[in-house]
């Protein structure tokens, strides 16, 4: 049982730590750097979909990059 549920909290865990991280960025004034790095990114990147995306949204260890903006947008 517990080798169920231990790779989905590991990624719920990293994903609040990463909200974290994003969230002291912006505190400290690099909040429209990293918001341009990520737009960059999510630019150049292929869309994941299929099984990939389902394993990505589940037991991925960083929060969608539209997530993360939406966040530090608030």
């Amino acid at each position: 049982m517990l080798f169920a549920i231990e790779p989905l909290t590991n990624a719920i865990r990293s994903r609040r730590e990463e909200f974290a991280a994003d969230r002291v960025a912006v505190e400290l004034g690099y909040g429209r750097d990293l918001a341009a790095a990520l737009r960059e990114w999510l630019r150049d990147r292929l869309p994941v979909t299929g099984l990939l995306a389902v394993r990505a949204r589940w037991f991925g260890s960083h929060p969608p990059i539209a997530e993360r903006l939406r966040a530090m947008e608030r």
